[in-house]
């Protein structure tokens, strides 16, 4: 499909009315590879489909379900929970782990984005990169993890908080 020729028509989610579905940008299309048929509801999970609008029963399109059982599976959801939402289902519950560097503190969730206070390494995931930067003025985890080592040799009771 090319994505530069099929756009979104903004509109309200034909399921929740929670969500509003506007127009992709060039960012949307090239740099986050969006289409209309990748644009997701946060709040019901609808993935955005303008034939499953036009024939609320057609099926296997962007969502498995036609639109008509689409809004019944999501009413059934609602009366269960009036507080569900898909986004944050999907995204479950926060799982906490050591720090990978110090292997002391322990961060409360997968990409907390929050920094260790025992050695400075924020929670960014990118152990699984280990040369890559953060940002221009972050240390890789490599590099982390030699100052950390470093420096608890000179301070076996070293604690980044204290350089601040």
């Amino acid at each position: 499909m090319d994505k530069t020729l099929k756009q979104i028509i903004p509109m309200e989610c034909p399921i929740c009315h929670k969500f509003y579905f506007s127009e992709l940008t060039e960012e949307d299309i090239q740099i986050l590879n969006l289409s209309p048929n990748t644009t997701q509801c946060n709040m019901c999970g609808w993935y955005y489909d303008l034939e499953q609008l036009a024939n609320p029963s057609l099926t296997n399109q962007s969502n498995k379900m036609s639109l008509n059982q689409y809004r019944i599976w999501y009413e059934n959801k609602i009366h269960k929970n009036p507080t569900w939402e898909f986004y944050q289902n999907q995204i479950g519950k926060p799982t906490p782990h050591k720090c990978p560097v110090c292997k002391k503190h322990k961060f409360p969730d997968e990409l907390s984005y929050e920094i260790c206070p025992i050695c400075g390494w924020e929670d960014t995931g990118l152990e699984n990169e280990p040369d890559d930067k953060p940002g221009p003025n972050m240390m890789s985890y490599n590099e982390r993890l030699k100052y950390y080592t470093h420096q608890k040799l000179l301070n076996p009771k070293y604690k980044w908080l204290n350089e601040k």
